[in-house]
């Protein structure tokens, strides 16, 4: 799996689940491994995906995020069209 998979699948992955999800969760379901999950997450969070993380506890979504604002199509949740796509929106 490339990287930009990766990364949608990271999304996709924190949308569907309640709870936060540790890293290690994340690289198991990926085949990866953690630092390569460290990594993704803190690319998604440069291309301003709402993630946060907490020691021990995980990655849940961020307080006041709905799934409205992640992004749900593979070109943009790996090529930075996503926060285009926010610029627009708030320049209207």
């Amino acid at each position: 799996m490339g990287r930009s998979d990766r990364l949608f699948e990271i999304i996709q992955l924190l949308r569907r689940a309640r709870l936060p999800v540790t890293a290690d969760k994340i690289a198991h379901a990926l085949e990866v491994t953690v630092r390569t999950v460290y990594r993704d997450i803190a690319a998604l969070q440069l291309m301003r995906v709402p993630i946060e993380g907490e020691a021990g506890v995980g990655y849940p979504r961020a307080p006041g995020s709905t799934n409205s604002s992640w992004p749900k199509e593979r070109h943009f949740a790996t090529s930075g069209g996503w926060a285009l796509g926010i610029l627009r929106r708030n320049r209207g």
